[in-house]
């Protein structure tokens, strides 16, 4: 049976690896200047002891860095549409376009909306920002919202209060009110053009 691989497993493996050459090692030393080495694990001599724990604490730093690498790449990266990033006291809409994807001919795409003041749903829902999933139908040149969390805060911060999913029978058209020049066709223009390349 195959183990399943996980960094500490690995780090093991790595430590008892090391260690079991540094015995053979040492032992093949004592063989050849007997008056320098003794053989055993217990006679291990201290350089080459810190050698073989710098080795291992470097693979664990290689580990770590790579880890790291492969979690700031699976980062989301948002697209500003209007607005500033940060700027909790202005109209943001941004769109995430590596989360595009196809479905059954039309586009699904996640976008966010931090408003300037506190503002209310179409279902009675106040908030001050929130993250969707749209569906872009192409054909129609229209957009709707597929799911919805909203939050209380600006710019997606502290804890959600709602989220809602839509069904096909529910359409809750992607409009941005009172926001101009409104988005909402350029955003569908857009997700439509890349769905066709």
């Amino acid at each position: 049976m195959v183990k399943p691989f996980t960094f500490t497993a690995a780090v093991k493996e790595i430590k008892i690896h090391q260690y079991q050459t540094t015995i053979s090692t040492a032992n093949k030393l004592a063989r050849v200047w007997p008056w320098r080495y003794k053989s055993g694990p217990e006679n291990i001599t201290k350089p080459c002891a810190a050698r073989v724990s710098l080795w291992v604490s470097q693979k664990i730093a290689a580990g770590c860095c790579l880890l790291f690498c492969l979690a700031a790449s699976a980062q989301q990266i948002w697209l500003t549409i209007i607005g500033n990033p940060g700027e909790s006291q202005t109209d943001l809409i941004e769109v995430d376009p590596q989360s595009r994807s196809l479905i059954a001919g039309n586009s699904t795409l996640n976008i966010r909306v931090s408003r300037a003041i506190l503002r209310t749903s179409s279902d009675g829902i106040p908030f001050r920002s929130y993250s969707a999933t749209v569906l872009v139908d192409c054909s129609a040149k229209s957009a709707r919202f597929v799911n919805a969390t909203f939050y209380m805060m600006p710019l997606w911060e502290g804890k959600p209060h709602t989220t809602l999913t839509y069904s096909a029978a529910e359409v809750r058209p992607m409009l941005f009110r009172s926001i101009e020049p409104n988005p909402a066709a350029r955003i569908i223009r857009a997700a439509c053009q890349a769905g066709s390349q």
